[in-house]
Formats: C-alpha cells, structure tokens, sequence
C-alpha cells in the first residue's frame, strides 16, 4: 500500500474507533518501512487532535473520546518499540514530568504528549490525572526533572496549573524547571498570566517547544 495511504487508513480508523483495524494498519506501516515519526503526527496524532475538536464541539461523547485513547494505545503498542529502536545510541535527553491537575480527570492530551516525548528520546515520568500541585512539585524536585508540563482540560481546572507554578514560587524552585502547560481551555495569553514558560497548543507543538528549551 503506498504510504499515504496508509496513513490516510489509519487517520480514518481511529476516527471511527476501529481498533483491531488500527493495529493492522500500525503493523502494515512497520512492515513497510514507512517513517514512523509521519506516521505518529500525520495519521495518529492529527485523528486524536480532530476527535478532541469533536469531542469539544458536542459532536463526540466522553465514551467516545475514551474509547479513541485505547485505539490510540492499541496501534501504539505496535509502532513504539521500533520508534524507540531509531533512538538508540542518541544522546540521553533530559526529563520531564508530566500530568493533569487536581480536580481534572483527563488523561488523553497528557497521553498523547508523553508518548511523543517518549519517542523523541526524553525521560517522562507521567504522575496521571488529578494531581495536587505539591505532589507536581515534590516529585519533579525528587526526579530531578528539567521540565514540568500541566494539562488541564476543563475551564474550573485551569487554575490548578497557576496553584502549581504559585507552590514552585512559594518554596523557592521555580527556576529549576521549565513549565509548559496545555489543554483545551488553556492558551498563550494564560500561559503568560500565570508565570508558565510556553504554551503547547497541541502535542506536536509542544514537543516542538520541549525541544527548543534544550537545543542539541
């Protein structure tokens, strides 16, 4: 199959949530030795970024919106151990501690986020979803993590990322880390009220940006 081909299928089977269709076509892009980094952003994560508009239009339900994060998963677990094979031998690149905020159960923008990250080399410990700001805090500080990054998908959630970067302030470490945040409410002009370093806008933006904090 040519290899836009492939990633037009797998575009379409993660829209209509078709797993075991979406693993099939993950192994034809291995077996063919498509680029699997093209494969990732152009054909998974451009489906999960249209199903999140869907989801925050109404067009698409919270079970819906789950059932997308174990298709994602599912071709995942096909392409990621030949994606972290082309990183052997690669610099070790720096660490990242990753979640949702307290009060925010959301786990598939943050997902997206460390699974791109995690193929890019980096070292991403994901904490979850609901995550207090000192647990944030105290777990980067205890990995020694060099950057921190807040997804909050909810608008009463939002403030939870500026209690993190408050407790960071508050405890004399915010210059030890760089802070991203992103999620769906969230956007450059918050980012910057609340003392964050870089807004993610999507994941592929915000593995852009990860990189540039740390320019080989």
């Amino acid at each position: 199959m040519d290899h836009n081909e492939i990633i037009k299928s797998m575009f379409k089977a993660m829209l209509d949530l078709d797993k075991e269709n979406a693993q099939k076509i993950a192994q034809a892009a291995v077996q063919d030795s498509l680029d699997l980094n093209r494969f990732l952003q152009e054909g998974m994560s451009a489906a999960m970024e249209s199903i999140g508009k869907k989801f925050q239009n109404g067009e698409m339900y919270l079970p819906e919106l789950q059932m997308s994060a174990d298709v994602f998963q599912a071709a995942m677990q096909v392409i990621e151990p030949e994606l972290l094979k082309l990183k052997k031998g690669y610099q070790e690149k720096k660490r990242v501690v990753i979640g949702t905020v307290k009060g925010d159960l959301h786990s598939i923008g943050k997902d997206l986020v460390a699974t791109m990250l995690k193929t890019e080399g980096y070292d991403v410990i994901d904490l979850g979803v609901d995550i207090s700001s000192l647990d944030f805090m105290e777990r980067a500080v205890q990995l020694n993590a060099h950057v921190i990054a807040l997804s909050a998908l909810l608008t009463t959630t939002m403030a939870a990322q500026k209690e993190v970067i408050e407790a960071m302030d508050t405890n004399g470490v915010r210059d030890r880390f760089k802070v991203i945040v992103g999620g769906a409410p969230v956007n450059q002009s918050w980012a910057e009220k609340i003392g964050a370093d870089a807004y993610g806008e999507n994941a592929v933006a915000a593995v852009k940006i990860i990189n540039n904090f740390f320019p080989e």
